[in-house]
């Protein structure tokens, strides 16, 4: 068991100043809040981030477009 709160505090952390496992974290991140926690509002912003530096990572695009199903934004999910 561990602490929540903390954990996520270190990965918003590593995901903004880590300059070795910076994309990891904000993977960790969005995965998180995509799948554990239904918080696609907290995912997006992170997810969109990956997406513009990884345009052709299909990963990340499979993240985004789930984050635009979960927020039912159908407009950006085409």
């Amino acid at each position: 068991m561990g602490d929540r709160e903390k954990g996520l505090q270190y990965l918003k952390i590593a995901a903004e100043r880590a300059p070795h496992s910076r994309v990891d974290a904000q993977l960790a991140l969005v995965e998180i809040y995509t799948f554990k926690e239904n918080r696609f509002d907290l995912a997006e912003p992170v997810a969109v981030k990956l997406y513009e530096k990884y345009p052709d990572n299909q990963t990340f695009a499979r993240y985004l477009m789930r984050i635009y199903q979960g927020l039912k934004n159908r407009a950006k999910l085409t």
